[in-house]
């Protein structure tokens, strides 16, 4: 167990075992000239308080007093060296405050402190006062954010999850999923009526619909390729007119004379070349949660980077133009159906990302402003716009499959 305490100028580490005795401490000090607890909190023997020589035969477990830090006089915060905490920084806490082990150990023995090493480069003091680097209501903030016991145990059932999705040769897709549903089905007989046809495509939206909400619900046991994969068959069943989605496609950027990397392109039942981004579903990538002047809600950093990034890749294929057409049919020449030529005629984009769910009627009418500026080049469609249209289309094939039975 560990405790912090004041003794006039100097801020003490306590430590009590709780089932075993104090003599490893010692142990280790004598024999590596260093001790750690919990790989957070790293001590010399010169550290001890109040060290005699009989102090390390007491086998009592009684606890073991340690000086973490000594008061600065100046501006009355208590400074521990960077190296009591395995970090490069001093860290400093306003005499005030009064320590508690979750100012340094998260879940796990995850150190807060070594993870604040890598973000800020100077000694941190934290505090209320006009002296603090690190306000101690935002340090508050800091440590809410850090994840507890159950979620790093959810975190480790996800990468569970998502390790055996990316390596079973077994697991199928979507849209094999779905093929194999539609081949097991009994055909009743040779002709088919449109009632049926209605039939089988509402079983088909009505899959991709739950498929897709079940994705939204747990995104994160899906990693980013995955995601993007699963929703690549996806986006093939709604958008049938794409015959074939080429990966990691290297094209060139003949100003810069460099290859650009794209992580799909889309090829339609012509051979014309579309450009897809497909993100993630979070709610805050989209739109401003406040308007700005003249009460406009502006994009997200993340909407403007993808928009940005679309245009680019558009740019770079249509001045590649003629020579790009035939390096990629030249080197995709086997993806491709049979025939099927590849051409750059003005490519168009689909950006997929975000959740439109809890904006504002507000919100939402920018949005649409904002999708319709760009909608000569490319479709801004957020996972609910997905939703809504597969309810359309299993409400217009299921009413048509109704009509034959009434």
């Amino acid at each position: 167990m560990i405790k912090f305490s004041t003794e006039s100028n100097l801020l003490l580490f306590e430590y009590s075992p709780e089932t075993s005795p104090n003599s490893w401490i010692f142990k280790s000090l004598k024999t590596n000239g260093h001790v750690n607890f919990k790989k957070i909190f790293f001590f010399t023997k010169e550290d001890l308080y109040q060290y005699d020589d009989e102090y390390d035969i007491n086998d009592d477990g009684s606890p073991v007093i340690f000086v973490l830090g000594n008061l600065n006089v100046k501006n009355d915060y208590f400074m521990i060296e960077g190296k009591k905490l395995g970090i490069n920084q001093n860290i400093g806490f306003e005499k005030q405050i009064e320590l508690k082990t979750k100012y340094f150990i998260a879940a796990r023995n995850i150190s807060i402190f070594k993870r604040l090493d890598s973000i800020i480069k100077n000694d941190v003091l934290i505090g209320n006062d006009v002296n603090a680097t690190l306000q101690y209501k935002t340090f508050q903030k800091i440590l809410q954010k850090f994840p507890n016991t159950t979620e790093c145990n959810k975190y480790a059932e996800m990468r569970i999850s998502m390790i055996i999705r990316e390596e079973l040769s077994e697991a199928t897709t979507t849209i094999e999923k779905y093929e194999k549903y539609m081949n097991d089905k009994p055909s009743r007989r040779n002709h088919v009526s449109k009632e049926e046809i209605s039939e089988i495509e509402t079983i088909k939206y009505e899959y991709i619909f739950n498929k897709l909400n079940e994705m939204i619900s747990h995104p994160e046991e899906y990693s980013e390729k995955i995601w993007q994969n699963e929703m690549l068959d996806i986006l093939q069943l709604l958008f049938p007119k794409y015959v074939s989605v080429l990966k990691e496609v290297t094209i060139k950027d003949i100003y810069s004379d460099k290859s650009r990397r794209l992580d799909y392109l889309l090829i339609d039942f012509k051979g014309n070349i579309d450009i897809i981004e497909i993100k993630r579903p979070r709610l805050d990538s989209l739109i401003t949660k406040t308007a700005y002047s003249r009460d406009n809600f502006v994009p997200l950093r993340d909407l403007s980077e993808a928009v940005m990034q679309v245009e680019k890749y558009i740019f770079y294929l249509n001045s590649w133009s003629r020579a790009g057409e035939d390096a990629l049919q030249k080197k995709y020449q086997s993806e491709l159906p049979e025939n099927l030529k590849i051409k750059i005629i003005n490519p168009s984009g689909i950006i997929i990302m975000g959740l439109d769910k809890d904006l504002s009627k507000e919100q939402l009418d920018d949005l649409e402003i904002i999708k319709r500026t760009y909608n000569k080049i490319l479709d801004i469609i957020t996972y609910d716009d997905l939703i809504r249209r597969l309810e359309s289309l299993i409400y217009k094939f299921k009413s048509k499959s109704v009509d034959k039975t009434e």
